[in-house]
């Protein structure tokens, strides 16, 4: 087994979906064989300074939280402290190979040091790279620091084939991509069975209903606003359904607006418990009876597939989503789901219906959902998709 030295914005105790794709290839590793250096500036960390400690020190191989301060023109300095940091546990831990989880400037920067010291890198191409907007895109032709950060590199492992597709219409080189199969990681409190009460403001508003589940973060490319009006078209006949919006972010107030603009009452109908604990998302999953996503196809955001479908899908619960980005990657139409036009409230609406009316085809989707997550999702060969394609593409600097 090789060294692997991986570098991420995006790890535990950190919630989201690349934080429990990355927190699963790392426990793919002998504790000996794998570092992480986490590149997550301080103010955009959501847990707490003391769950962050306790994570870190309680972990089965090192991890590293460098201080990320740096302007763009102090990173470019040859003598930049976190080259300088970085430089040392290089040294120290000899990799044979590294990944990046992010194309950003301070990739690009740690990059120099690793051409330097003649170690093959990769990168894990997600929906946050490959956006179609001409500001913001990774890959933009015209971005130096991003082409030769791309050039550089020796794989280019995308998320889904949606994503890889995308990047390769973007001029990424074809030879380089490698396609990692949808994968998940059960989040730690799931595995321990942790049990968790639902709070009594919220357990007396969805007594005896059907809940209807969505799941943050609240940003636009989940179309949630879509959802919340295909909510006040349902609660018109089914008066037991309630409507749970789990997460927070940026959407938030707008979501709540689009409530009251539609006449919902927030009380009755919808209840939006902002960022919750693992084990509570695990309660309300076990309790919810569909998991509701309509997504949409933005210039500035690109929904790879959603690790969140995956994770409905191991506590057995039926999708219901838009058809965008990769998500028929890891929802099956007619098998653990309904998959519809994003933009078609109507279409939406029936399939939501469809649900509620055929307990033989929700029970049909939830048990075909269980067994597939647990067949097809938990995927084991991940470290050995990245050690052969390493192989293949680069000469492996060995250090016994």
């Amino acid at each position: 087994m090789h060294r692997l030295l991986l570098i991420t914005d995006f790890f535990p105790p950190e919630p989201g979906g690349l934080e429990s794709f990355f927190s699963l290839v790392a426990n793919q590793w002998s504790p000996n064989k794998i570092t992480i250096i986490v590149t997550t500036k301080k103010k955009n960390y959501i847990s707490s300074k003391k769950l962050i400690n306790e994570y870190t020190s309680k972990s089965r191989f090192p991890i590293y939280r460098p201080q990320i301060k740096q302007s763009a023109i102090c990173l470019i300095q040859k003598n930049n402290k976190l080259r300088l940091g970085i430089n040392k546990i290089i040294t120290s831990f000899a990799p044979n190979y590294i990944i990046f989880s992010s194309i950003s400037l301070t990739s690009y920067v740690i990059s120099r040091e690793i051409v330097s010291l003649g170690i093959p890198y990769g990168i894990l191409l997600h929906g946050g790279n490959v956006t179609h907007h001409p500001n913001i895109n990774k890959l933009n032709i015209f971005n130096f620091f991003y082409k030769r950060f791309l050039k550089d590199c020796h794989t280019i492992f995308a998320l889904s084939w949606f994503i890889a597709r995308t990047g390769i219409k973007q001029r990424i080189a074809t030879k380089k991509v490698c396609v990692l199969p949808p994968s998940f990681s059960p989040r730690p409190a799931w595995q321990k069975k942790q049990s968790a009460e639902i709070p009594k403001w919220l357990a007396s508003r969805i007594s005896r209903k059907k809940i209807l589940l969505s799941v943050g973060p609240l940003v636009a490319r989940k179309g949630l606003e879509k959802a919340i009006k295909v909510m006040s078209l349902l609660s018109k006949k089914h008066l037991n359904l309630h409507y749970v919006i789990v997460g927070s972010g940026p959407e938030l107030s707008y979501l709540q607006e689009c409530s009251r603009v539609l006449k919902l009452d927030i009380e009755k109908k919808v209840s939006f418990t902002g960022f919750i604990d693992d084990a509570l998302l695990a309660k309300l999953f076990q309790r919810a009876y569909i998991f509701f996503q309509p997504g949409s196809i933005r210039d500035d955001e690109v929904e790879a597939f959603g690790t969140v479908f995956m994770e409905a899908s191991w506590f057995g619960l039926p999708i219901v989503a838009g058809k965008v980005g990769g998500i028929e990657e890891v929802v099956l139409n007619q098998l653990t789901g309904l998959i519809t036009e994003h933009d078609n409230n109507n279409k939406m609406l029936s399939c939501i219906n469809l649900l509620l009316n055929s307990e033989e085809l929700h029970s049909k989707l939830k048990q075909s959902a269980q067994l597939f997550a647990r067949q097809k999702l938990l995927n084991k060969d991940i470290r050995i998709i990245i050690q052969k394609q390493f192989e293949t593409n680069a000469k492996i600097v060995t250090k016994e």
